[in-house]
């Protein structure tokens, strides 16, 4: 369904027609430049999933919502078409009758139907979006932190998958969350199954040294991850545009841009996970026959001082954690953490090492550099809980496996 609306520029006076697809959020925000004067406009779209309701726009930033009545030649005027969910050709944005989310509904029943896609069910449950489901999750997460246990315990009930897989603590929460969030997607879901397929057939006994080094880090893992998870979803109407990318053609582009909001993103996520990659290299130094401190030429202190551009190649003939890193720009996050990236229109230039030349990209692909590496970062997360709640523990429930180990089991992973 696409709702067809006009919005004034309090910059210019100018009328923008938007056709907004309706997604799957209650909250839809939109940002895009005016079409005459390209100062910003925002604005959401709230909805009500749950009853099927459209209830209204909110404006945000420089512009009043009108009503068609009040338009002077509103059949005359171009239009925009806008989704924070679906990528569309620059054709189709233009288009008065372009119906970009039919490509994306039958590319993905087309999937379905030959085989592929089973676990999408997860993420597609009725009137539950997983940015309901992050709301929940950050509230718990930050009442945990605050020490207010109970009333994280209480916040994370009302999760929508809960039921049966969980116990009621924040880690346990985040696991199921980022399978959750991870099914949309067929690759990353691959890159998951093989990096924890892989972890679990490490015996456990050789894991209590890991296990006490782990205890000495773990409060700062998973502040690093709280905060690369904050920043990710405080711009998901940006990220959540490329979310179907993997099963759509190279040449669509996404229909509202923000870099500003979003141009320290990669550089960020690639400081967080290429210091929280020490777990996975210190599980492949057991694999490998060694100490988990002990690298094939270096001692884990001297691999926590090389450059982070570097910190996978210990895992280079380990292809089933090194996947999850061979893709990472370090080259994009030194511009960014340098200032030496900027975006023109809809690309995005950034500097190459020291010197003066720029690479060029567009602001799609921006976005899936950044939902790749955070991807990367959400299993690399989803496996130190496994081995914290899981592999580390020594002993099992009374009934057999806690509830977490239900939960891969029952997932398949």
């Amino acid at each position: 369904m696409i709702v067809r609306s006009y919005f004034k520029c309090l910059t210019c006076d100018q009328i923008n027609v938007f056709r907004v697809q309706i997604g799957h959020s209650n909250i839809q925000k939109h940002e895009i430049a005016c079409i005459e004067c390209y100062e910003n406009l925002a604005f959401n779209l709230h909805l009500n999933q749950s009853l099927g309701d459209i209830e209204g726009f909110e404006t945000i930033e420089n512009c009043e919502l009108i009503k068609r009545k009040n338009v002077n030649n509103y059949d005359e005027l171009p239009v925009r078409y806008l989704s924070d969910e679906i990528l569309a050709s620059k054709s189709e944005i233009s288009s008065e009758l372009s119906f970009p989310s039919g490509r994306v509904v039958h590319n993905i029943m087309e999937m379905i139907k030959s085989g592929n896609l089973s676990n999408f069910e997860i993420q597609s449950q009725p009137h539950v979006s997983i940015v309901d489901d992050w709301e929940i999750l950050r509230k718990a997460w930050n009442l945990e932190n605050n020490n207010k246990k109970d009333l994280s315990i209480e916040k994370l009930a009302s999760l929508s998958f809960k039921d049966g897989l969980l116990d009621l603590d924040v880690e346990s929460a985040l696991y199921e969350f980022i399978y959750k969030f991870l099914s949309v997607s067929d690759n990353s879901l691959s890159l998951f199954e093989n990096a924890l397929n892989f972890t679990q057939t490490i015996a456990r006994t050789e894991l209590n040294e890991l296990k006490e080094h782990y205890k000495s880090v773990k409060s700062d893992r998973m502040r690093r991850a709280l905060d690369i998870f904050l920043q990710f979803f405080n711009n998901f109407s940006q990220f959540s545009q490329v979310k179907f990318s993997e099963y759509l053609p190279e040449d669509l582009v996404v229909t509202s841009k923000s870099f500003e909001k979003v141009k320290m993103f990669y550089g960020n996520c690639f400081e967080h996970i290429t210091s929280n990659i020490e777990t996975l290299a210190c599980l492949n130094n057991i694999v490998e026959g060694r100490n988990f401190d002990q690298f094939e030429s270096m001692n884990l202190k001297k691999y926590n001082k090389i450059d982070k551009s570097n910190k996978a190649n210990p895992l280079k003939n380990n292809s089933n954690y090194y996947n999850l890193f061979k893709d990472i720009d370090s080259q994009l996050r030194n511009a960014s953490h340098h200032g030496h990236i900027f975006c023109e229109e809809d690309t995005v230039k950034y500097r190459l090492n020291n010197g003066q030349d720029y690479k060029e990209i567009s602001y799609t692909d921006y976005l899936k550099k950044c939902t790749s590496i955070f991807h990367s970062f959400c299993i690399l997360t989803a496996i130190e809980i496994y081995l914290d709640k899981i592999a580390f523990i020594e002993t099992k429930k009374a009934n057999g496996l806690n509830p977490l180990a239900q939960a891969i089991k029952q997932a398949n992973l």
